[in-house]
């Protein structure tokens, strides 16, 4: 998503009462939002991201952990794309002892076309 500077109406919060934050601003006459919020117990953190306009959000999502999108190195143990449009990542970080870890992306349109590949 990128509006370059062309946007009216810009605003962002951020609510300590509901632990949500975000923005929202009008582009060529379509309103765009954006909401973060996390959950500790489940471990998450969400991003939401709606256009006023049908068909009118087009992103591309990354997660990388290592320097060449081609090859795992040893922070990285796994990165796959799954039937339900997520893309899970895992490994341990820096040492032999390290901290273990996973990290998921799913996307979820209410009327358009998803995909995940790795």
């Amino acid at each position: 998503m990128n509006h370059g500077t062309n946007y009216t109406d810009y605003q962002r919060y951020l609510d300590l009462d509901t632990a949500t934050a975000g923005l929202y601003y009008i582009n060529n006459g379509t309103q765009y939002t954006r909401e973060y919020f996390g959950s500790g117990p489940d471990n998450l953190i969400v991003i939401h991201v709606t256009s006023s306009t049908p068909h009118g959000l087009s992103i591309n999502l990354h997660q990388r952990r290592q320097l060449a999108a081609s090859s795992l190195n040893r922070w990285e143990d796994a990165s796959y794309a799954t039937k339900n449009s997520t893309v899970i990542m895992t490994g341990q970080s820096a040492s032999r002892d390290g901290i273990q870890y996973a990290t998921g992306i799913k996307a979820v349109s209410t009327t358009g076309k998803v995909s995940s590949t790795y």
